[in-house]
């Protein structure tokens, strides 16, 4: 191979568009149910995305993956065009199909355990001052069942 050829290969990911950019950090922010069938449940997910970086990014077009339990149940895709101000955030909405064989799979140990793992991978195609490109970020976290039980305390008002 000869030296030149070698050194441009070297050097390719330096030159990167989005090279500096500090990679947005999207959470899932809440997933409301829709339509439920015997192999598919639809449902909107929410997704915050925040821009950590001191200018805007455009967004045109993102994907996002819901796994549960470390399990994949569903891909929320959105070609919406999103604008994120710097050091800002905003709040996606995106349909996601989730796969109920794939849910079904992690019900007894959620139900069992009271608490679930979840993550969000995100794809998001961005534009910025810089150029564009394609980023991924990765999130996760815990809800446990605890955190959801209502509060019983009784309280009695006197006249």
């Amino acid at each position: 191979m000869n030296r030149a050829l070698l050194l441009a290969l070297l050097l390719l990911p330096a030159c990167s568009p989005l090279r500096g950019l500090e990679t947005p950090r999207v959470s899932l922010v809440n997933l409301q149910f829709q339509n439920i069938t015997v192999f598919e449940t639809s449902a909107v997910v929410e997704v915050r995305v925040s821009n950590p970086n001191p200018e805007p990014i455009a967004i045109n077009g993102a994907s996002y993956g819901l796994l549960i339990g470390g399990t994949h149940v569903g891909e929320a895709m959105s070609p919406d065009r999103l604008e994120v101000p710097a050091l800002g955030s905003v709040v996606q909405r995106a349909e996601v199909h989730l796969s109920n064989l794939a849910l079904a799979r992690n019900i007894k140990s959620i139900v069992e355990s009271k608490h679930f793992h979840y993550a969000i991978t995100s794809r998001l195609y961005l534009k910025t001052s810089k150029g564009e490109g394609k980023v991924k970020s990765f999130n996760e976290g815990v809800i446990d069942a605890k955190d959801f039980t209502p509060n019983t305390t009784e309280r009695r008002v006197t006249e």
